[in-house]
């Protein structure tokens, strides 16, 4: 893991201000894994959607200079069995 920095710069009332946005990173290329639950059948085509544009604009501050896109890959629909948990 490393550290992304860049300055932030404001005119105010009270004049210029700069800032510094400092945020963790993580080498291209790592895998993150994790499970989501979607409580209701119609919402799925929602998140599957909202889980592909990740690979355009991506997450997090940074997400618009390009930083944070991801690639998402569902390895597996269980609604059935995750229906007879929740019962």
């Amino acid at each position: 893991m490393g550290s992304c920095q860049r300055s932030l710069r404001a005119n105010t009332p009270q004049g210029e201000r700069v800032g510094l946005a400092n945020s963790e990173e993580i080498a291209a290329g790592a895998v993150l894994e994790f499970s989501v639950l979607v409580m209701a059948d119609e919402l799925m085509p929602a998140v599957k959607e909202w889980l592909s544009y990740g690979k355009l604009r991506g997450l997090g501050q940074w997400r618009n200079s390009g930083k944070g896109r991801f690639l998402c890959e569902i390895l597996e629909e269980r609604a059935a069995e995750l229906a007879d948990i929740l019962e």
